[in-house]
């Protein structure tokens, strides 16, 4: 679908029945583009957050409405700056851990979690503006 576009600079589709698909189909705009805004439509769009660690240009992604999306904030390495370089502004589902009302199921959970991304929340404290996390109501 993007393969005629590969100089696309911002993408956003929400909310639309007609587009299906993976981040990974975004790979081909991946040194042009600086912003993704995505929200399922009917068919959930799928990926991993990784899968755009490596857009040099991506400055803001909004997937917070795309509840296909999976994987860490763990995995995006405080001291690797070759992973989402120039990222200002992340908003993630709570499918991913560590994201927007990601749900821990024990405050030791919570514990470990501060722990891990403390790193990289001191590196990048811009990429947790306004996240926040829920402690689960499932025993």
């Amino acid at each position: 679908m993007l393969a005629g576009l590969p100089c696309l600079k911002e993408f956003e589709c929400v909310n639309n029945a007609l587009v299906t698909g993976s981040l990974k189909s975004l790979s081909v705009c991946k040194d042009t583009l600086e912003q993704i805004t995505l929200g399922d439509g009917e068919v959930p769009f799928s990926g991993e957050l990784m899968d755009l660690a490596d857009f040099l240009r991506l400055k803001s992604v909004d997937l917070m409405h795309a509840k296909g999306i999976s994987g860490s904030l763990l995995d995006i390495d405080a001291d690797n700056d070759d992973l989402f370089p120039v990222i200002e502004k992340l908003r993630l589902p709570d499918t991913v851990v560590g994201a927007h009302y990601y749900e821990v199921m024990h405050i030791a959970d919570a514990k470990q979690l501060i722990k891990d991304l403390l790193p990289l929340c001191r590196k990048r404290p811009s990429l947790f503006k306004g996240i926040f996390w829920l402690l689960s109501n499932n025993p």
